[in-house]
């Protein structure tokens, strides 16, 4: 009976323990709910966009700040003087908030903040922003196209690039005309995966991958008045395509309604930046397929070339992670798979169908920096420029990469190659004729 009675005493004690610690991580959950309700109540912020960084992504400590993806208007900055101020000097406004004053949230598994304290800014043009949250709320697609109307200052350019760009509309006009590619309506789904859309600006961005998207990107989340200069330009590649464009930035699929995504095609400042396709191939292989280059590697072509060309049977991921992919492997899936091409080295009319779409302007990755900043002047925003390549020689370096690359493959690659590519160089103006040393 004795050891019976203490027995039911262990279990009454362990089952209040649960109960207590149950109870007790109940009222932390609370407690840290409440602690964010009470900050986007005091910011402005929304619940999620104060939870919504990435979990793996930050440190949790026992303090820690919010993130710097705070949008700020002159009224609440003038609504919470205390914690924050408003600066104006000269040209540039720039909001200021002393995110440091502000609640911390306690250490919890749903706390996935960023512990650094940083100033978020505003660019000019997020003054005016009201007018584009009520345009997104118009429900009359007739009163949505007559409100739409491009946002560029087209005098605030130099003369003999808007003529530059002139030309370059027409040859390409020309090129379709030659071509006979139909020049229709785009059909939806797919064809509209590329275009990403800046309301507020009146703005339009087709991707190609390979061809400074990553940089635009970064722009256009500038662009939202979210962010942080210094925050934005200090992200990764694969965080600012996989987390913070896919989060913040719309797609011109994304519309519900054609005629949504139509009238901003036809009324928005469109842009498309291109690239010789050659530059393209070379530029995926050294950053996705050379490891010892950089940290971000693509298995899926190892395992290809393990199956196809070298016959290997139950290739494993360890295998594939291993395998070093060689230039003439890596271009022999490009040609295995041309009825199917990857995005990154996929064709680029059909990307961004500059036959069906009236760009205003056509960008070159060789004047990339050019283009982008006046691109940038027209739409108002001069308070971001175009990162400058640290290499003065770049032009030349990668002339040179291309050429020792292409000299490791064989004829009939070359030929494959400029048969693939052949009309897309044509419509954009680039030679497939290497000059190989």
């Amino acid at each position: 009976m004795k050891t019976r009675s203490v027995v039911i005493r262990g279990i009454a004690i362990f089952t209040v323990g649960i109960i207590a610690w149950m109870a007790y991580a109940s009222l932390k959950i609370r407690r840290n709910d409440t602690a964010v309700d009470e900050h986007a109540k005091e910011t402005g912020l929304t619940k999620g966009e104060t939870v919504m960084i990435r979990k793996d992504k930050y440190e949790k400590t026992e303090e820690q700040t919010f993130p710097n993806i705070i949008e700020i208007s002159e009224a609440n900055l003038q609504a919470k003087a205390s914690p924050g101020k408003a600066e104006t000097s000269g040209r540039n406004t720039e909001a200021t908030w002393n995110i440091s004053k502000t609640k911390p949230l306690p250490k919890t598994r749903t706390s996935f903040l960023p512990k650094t304290t940083v100033e978020a800014e505003t660019l000019k043009s997020c003054k005016s922003r009201g007018f584009a949250e009520k345009l997104l709320k118009e429900k009359d697609p007739k009163m949505v196209r007559e409100k739409l109307s491009p946002r560029t200052n087209a005098s605030s350019v130099n003369t003999s690039w808007a003529e530059t760009i002139v030309k370059r509309k027409e040859f390409i006009r020309r090129k379709c005309a030659l071509h006979k590619i139909k020049t229709s309506p785009l059909p939806a789904g797919r064809t509209l995966h590329q275009f990403w859309v800046d309301d507020h600006h009146k703005f339009i961005f087709c991707e190609i991958p390979k061809v400074g998207c990553t940089n635009w990107k970064r722009i256009m989340l500038l662009m939202t008045c979210k962010f942080n200069k210094s925050y934005i330009w200090s992200q990764k590649k694969n965080d600012v395509h996989h987390v913070w464009s896919n989060k913040m930035l719309k797609r011109l699929k994304s519309f519900t309604r054609r005629s949504d995504s139509d009238a901003r095609l036809k009324n928005y400042t469109k842009v498309l930046i291109t690239r010789h396709p050659f530059e393209r191939l070379v530029s995926f292989f050294r950053e996705k397929l050379q490891r010892a280059k950089n940290d971000i590697y693509d298995p899926r072509i190892a395992g290809y070339v393990l199956r196809s060309i070298h016959k290997k049977r139950n290739v494993t991921h360890k295998m594939m992670m291993e395998y070093n992919v060689t230039f003439p492997e890596y271009i022999q899936y490009v040609i295995d798979t041309k009825m199917h091409p990857d995005v990154h080295w996929g064709i680029q009319h059909a990307l961004c169908h500059p036959c069906s779409v009236d760009y205003e302007v056509i960008g070159r990755y060789e004047t990339i920096v050019e283009d982008s900043n006046n691109l940038l002047k027209m739409l108002g925003i001069d308070e971001i420029t175009y990162p400058q390549s640290d290499n003065v020689d770049f032009a030349k370096k990668t002339k040179d990469l291309v050429s020792k690359h292409f000299q490791t493959l064989k004829p009939w690659m070359m030929k494959e190659l400029q048969t693939l590519y052949k009309t897309d160089a044509d419509i954009l103006g680039y030679d497939l004729d290497l000059k190989l040393e």
